[in-house]
């Protein structure tokens, strides 16, 4: 069975300026109840007459943008009006499947039944949204059914090219897409979908930057006709992806580079930044013999521009360059330190990354290593299943060796084992690990120091049955801290511990730890947000004083920034004082 539909796409800045519009034919090959093939054909691209804004002619390249589209259909999973995943044959470009994953979200529904209201947690092309589906109309064969998505409330939506890790977060907003469907009998007659987007900052009430997209789905026929399977070659989400890929080549580098030399001959100018950005842009295209041969073959002053670049590039090839210096002592001291720690600021890691900073962890002299690359375990194990990974555990259990059996710490070794313990607590993956953990952390013998970054280590684990040990807490020192630290999270403003807020807010905390601030541990926190520009901030601090002392033992700032629908924890600054 053939489902044909023709649909059409249009973006459109503010009244009489440029705008976009895509035409096309859907064909959906129906190959079993749960598989579809999703195919395009009489592709058109259009673009606004520059004479005539509201005239629409043929774009440039718009031959090229229909092959590309026309190419290869792409297999899809559909289980009960919802679209699982997506499937492809070959490997298509990054915004020819964003097309499709246009299309197909159009397409999905997922109410249990098309008759009544329904509000659910979907994922499509938007990211994963709080989705309220809404019957507005119910004939006799035909129904009208509006989708509307609290789109800053989304995650998973956001793109940015920035060394800055962050946590998603959900908030509550005002639903700004609304998409309708009219359906009859037991196919869709028409799906219309508006969004609306404005950059807050530089926009009054209905003036400034404001972008609006339609896209039109109507059904206009089906026919009887076999269908099969296409070939998998890889699975993919059905949501948005965002490419950040360059073009450039060893030339275009080269070019770069020499305009840079040219350009900081004298001094450094104001547009010498924007240079260094598009040189970096530019490397990150490159592979790892192309960095290997330009570090060869170029001189002072261009390779200091080079080499500042390398570490910025976050791709599979810059690390195979930097583990090749160090190891190599080819970079080393200061600025091999500075490099190793850039590793902590890779946002999206692959497993190919992974294996090529591995080696790091080997070298004696670079313990420092442990820490980026355990940052790296961590920020992809939070995008993949890494509980049977042997890759990752393989990295894991390098940074264990480090500390030894039975946790033995002298002088010697006191540097060594608190930062790998530190590193097996910023890898978040510790399930293997915890006897030697264990060990460092009920060793009476060991350091204080050595214990505490044991404690540490399990931070990544959820912590249970809080107020049971709350209760039963006979030293005003840790209950104090933990009954601040529980009040404060009662009483924050961060979209990253709402849901953390309402489980604590079910609970009657005793006050008998509410002590005296200038002598016992506590926790203090402060932050805002901004619903209307889904912005806000954190700063919360750990302070902890011994019965011992009359000066606190240790301190902790942390500063963290709501941003673009993610949390940014932008600073942690820690100290520890003894014997005063």
């Amino acid at each position: 069975m053939i489902h044909l539909l023709q649909t059409q796409r249009s973006l459109d800045t503010r009244p009489g300026k440029a705008g976009v519009q895509l035409t096309a034919k859907v064909y959906i090959d129906v190959v079993s109840k749960c598989e579809m093939n999703l195919r395009l054909g009489n592709v058109r691209l259009l673009e606004s007459d520059p004479n005539a804004p509201e005239t629409k002619i043929d774009a440039d390249k718009s031959g090229e943008f229909r092959t590309n589209l026309e190419k290869s259909p792409l297999a899809f999973s559909f289980q009960d009006g919802r679209i699982e995943e997506l499937c492809t044959s070959i490997p298509e470009k990054t915004w020819v499947l964003n097309i499709k994953r246009g299309i197909l979200s159009a397409v999905q529904n997922s109410m249990d039944d098309l008759t009544q209201d329904q509000t659910v947690q979907e994922t499509d092309i938007t990211g994963e949204c709080k989705t309220a589906y809404t019957v507005s109309s119910n004939g006799w064969y035909s129904r009208t059914i509006k989708k509307s998505k609290d789109l800053l409330g989304c995650t998973d939506r956001h793109g940015y090219n920035t060394m800055m890790q962050g946590t998603p977060y959900k908030i509550q907003s005002v639903a700004m897409s609304v998409h309708k469907t009219s359906a009859r009998l037991v196919y869709y007659r028409a799906v219309y979908v508006k969004r609306g987007h404005v950059l807050r900052p530089f926009s009054r009430e209905s003036s400034g930057a404001i972008t609006k997209t339609k896209q039109t789905l109507k059904y206009v026929t089906e026919r009887v006709s076999s269908s099969s399977s296409i070939s998998i070659g890889h699975r993919v989400p059905l949501t948005f992806v965002h490419s950040n890929d360059g073009r450039g080549t060893i030339r275009d580098v080269m070019s770069k580079l020499n305009e840079i030399c040219v350009s900081t001959s004298d001094s450094v100018k104001p547009d010498t930044p924007l240079l260094f950005s598009g040189l970096v842009r530019l490397m990150k295209a490159l592979e790892s013999d192309d960095l290997e041969h330009l570090q060869k073959g170029e001189r002072n002053p261009i390779l200091k521009f080079f080499l500042d670049a390398v570490p910025m590039l976050g791709t599979k090839a810059s690390l195979r360059l930097i583990t090749n210096l160090i190891n190599m002592k080819e970079v080393r001291g200061m600025e091999a330190n500075m490099w190793l720690t850039t590793l902590s600021f890779i946002k999206d890691p692959t497993k190919e990354m992974l294996n090529e900073v591995k080696p790091l962890i080997s070298s004696e002299d670079k313990e420092e290593a442990m820490l980026g690359v355990s940052s790296l375990v961590y920020a992809y194990c939070k995008k993949n299943e890494c509980e049977n990974d042997v890759d990752i555990a393989s990295i894991v259990a390098s940074i264990e060796d480090k500390i030894g059996v039975g946790c033995y710490v002298d002088k010697n070794n006191l540097g060594k084992v608190i930062r790998s313990l530190r590193s097996l607590g910023n890898a978040g993956f510790v399930s293997n690990s915890i006897r030697t953990i264990s060990n460092c952390m009920t060793k009476r013998e060991n350091p204080t120091e050595v214990r505490l970054s044991a404690i540490q280590a399990f931070r990544h684990n959820v912590l249970s049955r809080v107020r049971n040990v709350l209760e039963s807490e006979e030293v005003n020192q840790v209950g104090s801290y933990v009954w601040s630290h529980l009040t404060n999270l009662m009483e924050t403003s961060s979209p990253l511990k709402q849901d953390i807020k309402n489980i604590i807010n079910d609970q009657a905390l005793k006050k008998e730890f509410d002590l005296e601030k200038l002598k016992y541990s506590r926790n203090y926190e402060g932050s805002f947000f901004l619903e209307k520009l889904n912005t806000g901030a954190s700063i919360d601090s750990n302070v902890v004083w011994s019965s011992k002392s009359f000066l606190p033992r240790s301190a902790m700032p942390n500063i963290t920034f709501d941003l673009f629908g993610h949390s940014v924890n932008l600073l942690e600054i820690g100290g520890r004082m003894e014997g005063l």
